[in-house]
């Protein structure tokens, strides 16, 4: 294979690479929160959507003009894009919000609401 070619594949496997970290940022930070404080999860999922475009685009550039097989990260569905102000968090405490407990100190207490 020329050096071209080594080059194309190197690249290719370095996109790769790229492509599926993003990905499991997407979700990692789509479950967790980014734990920013500059930006909202919403925002941090939209530029992590769009540099998964942007290098699922040059990957596939890429493999087409050298005759090289896509990788299968190349055909994983691409994360939907969120409301900027989607956070995880509020996500993940509305999950847990109704939860009762009873007060264990002083069971003559009412019923307490969780918010945790």
């Amino acid at each position: 294979m020329s050096e071209q070619g080594n080059n194309a594949m190197e690249k290719a496997k370095e996109l790769e690479r790229w492509l599926e970290e993003r990905h499991d940022q997407w979700w990692e930070v789509h479950g967790n929160g980014c734990g920013l404080s500059s930006c909202n999860d919403g925002t941090f999922l939209n530029a992590a959507r769009g540099h998964i475009l942007q290098i699922r685009r040059d990957l596939e550039r890429l493999c087409v003009e050298n005759g090289l097989d896509l990788p299968p990260i190349a055909f994983a569905s691409v994360p939907p894009p969120v409301p900027e102000d989607y956070s995880a968090m509020r996500e993940h405490f509305s999950e847990h919000r109704d939860i009762e407990y009873e007060c264990v100190a002083d069971r003559e207490k009412p019923r307490q609401l969780c918010l945790f």
